[in-house]
């Protein structure tokens, strides 16, 4: 009798001892994706969509002299570039709302100009990266 409760006894402490014991473990980045951040041209600063499985997308508003744009950066989950190209914009427009959905990215521009509230939507295939403006 007094055996089992000091091997019951023996075996709490063992156990508690090991729960309280801490993981200590490193993440490790096996890759990572570098842009440069140029705002010196008065565009926006990257901003970034997760596509769920699909990976990400980065895209940020680029001002030009005739039309501006919007530059689209897809990575796939492993931070691999898979294609980056440009939508070109009407000036005034701007981001207001960009999603996801399945294989598509939406994003929604409102106008900047007080009183027009006019609002386009450009849907863009994120594997191929074509895109359709409806106005």
């Amino acid at each position: 009798m007094f055996s089992i409760s000091i091997k019951s006894g023996l075996i709490k402490i063992i156990l508690i001892s090991l729960i309280a014991l801490q993981a200590h473990a490193q993440l490790v980045q096996t890759t990572r994706y570098e842009m440069p951040i140029y705002t010196q041209d008065g565009g926006d600063m990257p901003k970034v969509t997760t596509l769920g499985n699909n990976g990400i997308i980065i895209y940020r508003r680029a001002l030009a002299k005739v039309s501006d744009r919007i530059e689209v950066t897809k990575l796939d989950t492993s931070l691999n570039q898979s294609w980056r190209g440009y939508v070109n914009i009407e000036k005034s427009s701007r981001i207001s709302l960009v999603k996801s959905f399945e294989n598509n990215a939406y994003f929604l521009l409102r106008s900047a100009v007080y009183g027009n509230f006019d609002f386009i939507v450009i849907a863009m295939d994120v594997v191929t990266g074509q895109f359709i403006t409806y106005k």
